[in-house]
């Protein structure tokens, strides 16, 4: 099966909250499609955004999560769903006008209310994981099988 490429000029920096597993895999489908100009990363763990920028899964990494997401067109928030609100309000000041942001938890409806709270003018996808592993740490060979769907 060959990798789908994205049709359109990319739509600039990607900033992934949670460079695990599922962060990792989406910014590494979003590099291969062509989607994306710049992958920069945010971990609550230091050898976890290490190991991801040595592996090429981000490009930098920013030394906040309230950082991570300026200049961003889109932002992923890969990370336990409680914390969703929290990460939130943290980068909203950061956001610029028209940034997608989405999640990849599998529980929705509390998760949709905390980050819509502190996001109301960005636009939200919600993204349910069809499979993975509870494993935190990026590795070279994460793949992204997603389904997505518009809000």
């Amino acid at each position: 099966m060959s990798a789908r490429r994205w049709s359109g000029a990319p739509l600039g920096s990607l900033a992934v909250i949670g460079v695990g597993q599922m962060g990792g895999s989406v910014a590494l489908a979003a590099r291969a499609a062509g989607a994306v100009t710049e992958v920069v990363g945010w971990s609550r763990n230091p050898e976890t955004l290490e190991r991801a920028r040595s592996l090429g899964i981000i490009d930098r990494a920013a030394g906040a999560r309230a950082e991570v997401a300026r200049g961003a067109a889109l932002v992923v928030l890969a990370m336990p769903v409680r914390s969703l609100g929290e990460v939130a309000r943290d980068i909203a000041p950061s956001l610029e006008a028209g940034a997608i942001v989405f999640d990849v938890g599998s529980v929705k409806v509390a998760a949709i209310r905390e980050v819509e709270r502190h996001l109301p003018r960005a636009r939200s996808w919600r993204v349910i994981p069809s499979r993975g592993r509870s494993a935190s740490a990026p590795t070279p060979r994460a793949r992204c099988s997603s389904r997505a769907g518009a809000a």
